[in-house]
């Protein structure tokens, strides 16, 4: 089962992911459905 402070950790990943990949969107919309789609 997996633990809330293990799930806070994977949403700190994600962020720190999508802060590298983010440049490579140059539009919003773009960014959020990245982001949406990887969660």
């Amino acid at each position: 089962m997996t633990t809330v402070a293990e799930a806070k950790g994977w949403e700190v990943a994600l962020d720190a992911l999508m802060g590298r990949l983010g440049s490579r969107f140059c539009r919003v919309e773009a960014r959020q459905r990245a982001r949406s789609y990887v969660a």
